[in-house]
């Protein structure tokens, strides 16, 4: 499996939930392939579920044995932080294909179909 094919699982699966996905996609320059960023969006994980009972789950997706860079390492600090002090309405993850059952449970609210 690789990265594209993991996140249309999660996603898939997300919206089965009730979930709304946010991503970006890679685009063409001139330069060769780059993600449409402004400010500070380097490295800022791949998904941002949003679901309505107000819970938000921001996610990296890395297939192994990929690792974070250093620009995603610095959001992972950051949203772990906010998602301490947002009783429970934030959650940050790295996730695996390995996960697949700890997303899965997450994102049905504990009640997987």
């Amino acid at each position: 499996m690789n990265e594209a094919e993991f996140e249309r699982q999660v996603v898939d699966t997300a919206t089965i939930f009730g979930w709304r996905a946010v991503g970006h996609r890679p685009m063409r320059t001139k330069q060769g392939w780059a993600t449409g960023w402004k400010y500070d969006g380097v490295g800022w994980p791949d998904l941002t579920l949003i679901h309505e009972t107000g819970k938000i789950v921001i996610t990296e997706l890395k297939i192994p044995p990929n690792k974070l860079s250093p620009e995603q390492a610095v959001w992972q600090t950051t949203l772990r932080t906010c998602a301490i002090n947002s009783e429970n309405h934030i959650e940050y993850h790295v996730w695996t294909p390995d996960d697949f059952n700890d997303i899965l449970r997450l994102l049905s609210h504990g009640r997987q179909q």
